[in-house]
């Protein structure tokens, strides 16, 4: 059964997997000053940092750009092989972008189809109704 917000993201974007990783190769947040951080974060090239922060991490299936950004610098070399087998840190992290991105949406934005709840869609996925009419079927999915 889903009864938060970040259960039901979990499911919608990894079917609640840590370990998921997805490259989006259009992806553009991350700047050339981000790039070249990362890239010095994580001992790397500057296209590895790059393909680093096009793909999305974990259950939530956080950006890599975003992460590096909410991470606390200097970035630890190994902050996403740290991430991955870590919910409670993927949890904080959501509820992080949630708080300071998404205007601390809650289930019952979704449920109930209200502006808060179409813009943390829209926020968080870049689809707005589209994305809400999948955590909604999800929903149902799961809550019968």
């Amino acid at each position: 059964m889903v009864i938060t917000l970040a259960q039901l993201i979990a499911q919608v974007e990894s079917s609640d997997n840590n370990y998921a990783v997805r490259y989006e190769p259009n992806w553009t947040y991350a700047t050339p000053d981000d790039i070249a951080a990362a890239a010095a974060a994580h001992d790397c090239d500057q296209a590895t940092a790059r393909v680093l922060m096009s793909c999305s991490w974990g259950a939530y299936q956080i950006m890599g750009s975003v992460i590096y950004d909410l991470s606390p610098k200097p970035v630890s070399l190994n902050l996403l092989r740290d991430f991955l087998p870590n919910p409670q840190l993927q949890f904080r992290y959501f509820n992080h972008f949630n708080q300071q991105f998404c205007g601390d949406a809650a289930l019952m934005d979704i449920e109930d189809q209200t502006d808060k709840g179409l813009a943390f869609c829209a926020r968080y996925n870049g689809d707005g109704p589209a994305y809400m009419q999948r955590c909604l079927q999800v929903l149902r999915q799961h809550n019968g």
